[in-house]
Formats: C-alpha cells, structure tokens, sequence
C-alpha cells in the first residue's frame, strides 16, 4: 500500500483503543477532543485501493517470501560465523528480510557492498536515539546490551519479489566467501 496496513480482531476492547490511535486518539473525525493519545494512522482511498489488489497476490508473496528465506538458510546454515533468528515453530512467521548476527558483520557488508548488493543494518537502539537521550537525560548511561549488540552485529539480506536463485546464490557465496 506504500505506507499503512490492517489489524484484525474480535477483541472489542482492543478495537476501540486502536480505532483512538488511529485517528489522532479521537472517536471521530470532525472533533477536536483527544481523550487519548494517538497519530495519523489513517489510509487513503487511493491506499486501500491498492492493498485491495495486493490481497489478491498475498498468498503467492508469502510462498516466495518463505522460499527465498530458505535458499538463504540452506547456503548459509554451515556458516560458524553467521546465528540466525529462529522463528516459533507455531508462528505465522513472513519474512521481510533475511537477517543474521555475526561478529564480522563489517566485513561481509563491505563485501556485499563492493559486489554492490544493497544491505541494511538492524535498527539502531532506541536508548541511544539523540531524541531520546535530549528528552530523557536519566537514559544516558543506560546500557542495553542485546539491543547494542544486534545493532553492532546485524544484517539484513534482500527478499523482494524480483530476487532469483542466482542473486541469492551470488549473495551467500560472496557471505562466506568474505570471511573465510
């Protein structure tokens, strides 16, 4: 849809706290009385046409998605170097990307990027945002171990739609070709 998405649930309490912070924490649009706190989190037409014709292919999106996040597991799995997440069993888990830890996580990013493979890092810790650390000076020696280490140590590979097997064969082989 570009931006936004759904929720489903037959929770009724649930749906009124998340009608309230979906409309700027008001029950309505056309007032101006926020008895909660909220955001914008409202779609347009144009958007909902669009995630309307998305849910058409979203069977076959979710089945490639787990296929490419398996070519990269099986390619990569015997790398000692590399630790996976590793979903529930019972989970309705979809991959967005396909991201791992390791220690060498500089060097297998300067690799992929000379091979001009695009990566992305894991988010950076929240308790270390420059907002945050303004606004919440207490926050400032706070340490966060797991946070900065997936910070430091992670790396998400490429999953989109126009991926093939070749791109993720030349992907893994550059991984651990970079650190062996």
């Amino acid at each position: 849809m570009g931006e936004g998405g759904l929720i489903a649930t037959n929770n009724e309490e649930l749906f009124e706290k998340i009608k309230l912070i979906r409309n700027q924490g008001r029950p309505n649009s056309g007032t101006f009385i926020h008895p909660a706190f909220g955001m914008n989190f409202r779609v347009t037409d144009m958007q909902s046409a669009v995630g309307c014709s998305q849910l058409e292919k979203l069977e076959h999106v979710i089945d490639y998605k787990k296929y490419l996040h398996g070519m990269y597991f099986e390619r990569l799995k015997n790398n000692t170097n590399l630790r996976f997440m590793q979903p529930n069993k019972n989970s309705t888990y979809i991959p967005f990307r396909f991201a791992f830890t390791s220690c060498f996580k500089n060097v297998i990013e300067k690799a992929l990027n000379e091979a001009k493979i695009q990566t992305r890092g894991f988010f950076y810790p929240m308790h270390l945002q420059p907002s945050v650390l303004e606004s919440y000076p207490s926050v400032k020696n706070t340490k966060l171990k797991v946070s900065e280490r997936l910070n430091k140590e992670g790396l998400c590979l490429p999953m989109h739609l126009d991926i093939t097997e070749a791109d993720i064969d030349l992907i893994c082989s550059t991984i651990n070709e970079s650190i062996n």
